[in-house]
C-alpha cells in the first residue's frame, strides 16, 4: 500500500473513540522547521485524535492532515522570507543609498522568520490529525 503525503502513526492507546498515536517524524516533516502548523514540534509527535475506527494499541494506522496545511506551511517557509526581502529592499530604495536598502532588506527576511516563528506556536495548537485508516504492509512472499 502506498502512503502518499501522509504520515504513519503507532496506537499507543486507544479507549472510547480516542487514540493516542505517535507519529515518527520522517521524510519532508523530518527538515521541516514549521514543525507546529502541524503539530509535529519533537522527532516522535505524540497527538490524541477522537476517531470512529476501533484500534488497539501496537495499531499502525495512516495520520492525514488537510494538504492545504502543507502547503501553507511551505508557502510561509519558502516563499514569504523570499517576498519580505524583496519588498523591504523596495521601500528602503525608495529612501536611501542602495547599502541600507539592502540592510532593510534582510531586516526584512528576520521579520518574516519572526512572524513564522510566530504563527507556528499560534497555529500549531489548532491543527488536527484525522486517523485516515489502519496500515497495512504489503507482504511479499
Amino acid at each position: 500500500m502506498s502512503v502518499d503525503s501522509s504520515q504513519i502513526g503507532i496506537v499507543k492507546k486507544y479507549e472510547n473513540g480516542v487514540a493516542t498515536v505517535v507519529m515518527d517524524v520522517q521524510g519532508g516533516c523530518a527538515g521541516c522547521k514549521m514543525h507546529g502548523v502541524c503539530g509535529s514540534d519533537k522527532q516522535n509527535a505524540e497527538h490524541t485524535i477522537n476517531t470512529d475506527i476501533e484500534l488497539v494499541a501496537g495499531d499502525k494506522v495512516i495520520l492525514y492532515i488537510d494538504p492545504s496545511k502543507r502547503i501553507f506551511s511551505a508557502l510561509m517557509l519558502f516563499i514569504f522570507p523570499i517576498v519580505s526581502l524583496v519588498i523591504f529592499y523596495y521601500i528602503a530604495s525608495l529612501f536611501l543609498a542602495e547599502g541600507f536598502s539592502i540592510l532593510f532588506g534582510f531586516v526584512g527576511l528576520i521579520v518574516a522568520f519572526i512572524i513564522n516563528k510566530v504563527i507556528d506556536k499560534v497555529w500549531g495548537k489548532k491543527v488536527a490529525f484525522i486517523i485516515a485508516g489502519k496500515y497495512e504492509e504489503d507482504i511479499e512472499q
